[in-house]
């Protein structure tokens, strides 16, 4: 994607975003003060909250339907913002895909699948003050055996569905996923580059690819230089580099 099809798609979903916002809190603001104007000038109260009832009935359901376009919108204006302002690959001081590195995971992560394809561990974090205050957040990571894996299959959804249907609270659901290729060349960051990063009020699903060249013994994945989109994707970012031994 060239650099000025970039900007225009960041700059339309930007505008897009904006003009829902200016739409939502301009009618709210007008209804308020036409309501206070008309109850100044002596229109008969049960009348005007009779009314106002109604509209705010009709406004809920407009609120629904525009935010629903607003978080489509704004999951394109971040994803989009990311990558102009990516940071590059990390040289890594260790190597990763070793039994070491399997053994740290495994020191924090359950290890709930081990087939020929990939590993699955998980851990449920009800509450974690430090270094971010995040609750009742799945953390999963996929760690890929198969150069041709796919992390978006139905086996994976399969295996991430069980946890929804089991006792836990899940709030958030996080998915680091690791994968081996030979080189971090364009069309490998490209595919990289495909996460989810989807925010609905307080629920939050995050998919983040991190690439490793065994070869450069190189890492990438998907952050920006600063303003993350939320503290979850930050936190996101800092636990692939935890699992990594990225240091800054």
């Amino acid at each position: 994607m060239g650099k000025n099809l970039k900007n225009e798609k960041l700059s339309f979903y930007k505008k897009k975003r904006n003009q829902i916002l200016f739409f939502l809190l301009g009618f709210l603001i007008l209804a308020v003060t036409v309501f206070i104007v008309l109850l100044n000038v002596g229109v008969d109260s049960n009348i005007l909250f009779g009314v106002y009832f109604v509209v705010a009935i009709v406004y809920l359901g407009v609120l629904l339907v525009f935010r629903v376009r607003f978080n489509i919108y704004n999951t394109y204006y971040q994803y989009l913002l990311m990558i102009e302002n990516k940071r590059p690959p990390y040289q890594l001081s260790k190597k990763l895909y070793t039994d070491n590195w399997l053994k740290d995971i495994q020191n924090t992560y359950q290890l709930e699948v081990d087939n020929n394809q990939y590993q699955l561990y998980s851990t449920y974090l009800k509450k974690s003050h430090t270094p971010f205050f995040v609750k009742q957040t799945l953390v999963i990571i996929v760690v890929a055996k198969d150069p041709g894996f796919d992390f978006y299959s139905d086996d994976i959804d399969h295996e991430i569905e069980k946890f929804h249907l089991s006792k836990l609270k899940i709030r958030r659901q996080i998915v680091l996923q690791f994968k081996r290729y030979e080189t971090l060349d364009d069309v490998t960051i490209n595919e990289i580059e495909q996460i989810i990063n989807y925010k609905e009020g307080q629920n939050h699903i995050i998919h983040v690819t991190a690439g490793y060249s065994d070869k450069e013994n190189k890492l990438y994945f998907l952050e920006p230089k600063k303003r993350y989109p939320s503290k979850y994707y930050l936190f996101t970012c800092q636990t692939i580099k935890a699992l990594s031994y990225i240091s800054e």
